[in-house]
């Protein structure tokens, strides 16, 4: 009998014991659901693309460092 290489092996264990439990496919839902949230909403709301509005890298790389040095700690 050949063995199969550890991936196809991870693989097969995976999808079958997805597939032959039956609490399975609440688990996928959720995880395919917590997965939606992380990449898709929190991205589009708390991600944003501040620099955006600069054309060049020179520009970005400007206000970086200057908001890097201007930023003050609040004790």
């Amino acid at each position: 009998m050949k063995k199969e290489p550890i991936p196809f092996q991870i693989f097969r264990f995976y999808s079958e014991g997805f597939t032959e439990k039956t609490l399975a496919s609440t688990l996928q839902s959720t995880i395919f659901m917590k997965l939606f949230i992380m990449n898709f909403i929190l991205k589009l709301f708390y991600f944003c693309n501040f620099w955006r509005k600069f054309e060049t890298k020179p520009e970005k790389q400007q206000n970086i460092s200057d908001e890097i040095i201007n930023c003050t700690i609040i004790p």
